[in-house]
């Protein structure tokens, strides 16, 4: 089964892989709409990372990065 950010279940899995608690894991994250909001869904600790070499992402998700980054300009 394919489990895609931003979910719980992926979250779940990975803590139960690592063997740990929930408080003593950090997702480390470049995308809002992805990592910190698969990490928020998850219940752990989110870190937000600038994008490197942005230009090697697809298109598609370039587009997605300019939209988060206009959506929170706005809101903050």
């Amino acid at each position: 089964r394919v489990i895609r950010k931003p979910s719980a279940a992926l979250l779940d899995y990975a803590v139960r892989e690592l063997g740990c608690e929930k408080g003593a894991v950090a997702m480390i994250g470049d995308q809002y709409l992805t990592d910190v909001a698969g990490a928020n869904l998850g219940g752990v600790r989110s870190i937000k990372v600038p994008t490197l070499a942005r230009g090697t992402f697809r298109a598609p998700v370039r587009f997605s990065q300019r939209l988060e980054a206009l959506v929170y300009a706005l809101l903050y």
